[in-house]
């Protein structure tokens, strides 16, 4: 089972009591990584939620033949999470720098949990939502700032 504690670290796990942060242990699975690793490849099929247990990791997205930088992955970070609403092709890529674990939950796990608790599952998947809407906010503000700094061409 995971470690509920490290679950509890988790910004969109924090309103979970600890009883309902047990059971969605249970739809959890440890995968091991090694530096070097893709974890998550970008346009692969994604069907889960990651969080980190141990270990560093990058994102990144591959764009005009360059390795663009979004992030540092550690233990409690998450990645994935786009996935729970809508499986299919990641928009970037998670690389190992060091070894290490992460949780894995697929979103019939997640689904599973929200049917057998749906008070949690609420708070689970309402969390979720305002991670993704916060991500969208950076990403739009970081779009703003390449159109306002000319690198970007205004729509007309």
């Amino acid at each position: 089972m995971a470690d509920v504690e490290l679950l509890r670290g988790v910004p969109f796990l924090a309103p979970l009591a600890a009883e309902d942060l047990a059971t969605l242990a249970t739809h959890a699975e440890t995968v091991p990584f090694a530096a070097g690793d893709d974890v998550l490849a970008q346009g692969a099929p994604n069907d889960s939620v990651y969080v980190v247990a141990e270990g560093t990791l990058h994102a990144s997205r591959l764009q005009g033949g360059r390795r663009l930088l979004l992030g540092r992955l550690g233990p409690g970070n998450f990645f994935g999470e786009l996935s729970a609403f809508d499986p299919g092709p990641t928009t970037g890529g998670v690389r190992a720098v060091t070894d290490g674990t992460v949780l894995r939950i697929r979103r019939a796990g997640l689904d599973a949990f929200a049917d057998a608790r749906p008070a949690a599952g609420m708070l689970l998947y309402r969390g979720l939502l305002a991670q993704v809407a916060r991500r969208l906010r950076e990403a739009d503000a970081r779009l703003a700032d390449l159109v306002t700094f000319g690198r970007l061409e205004p729509a007309e």
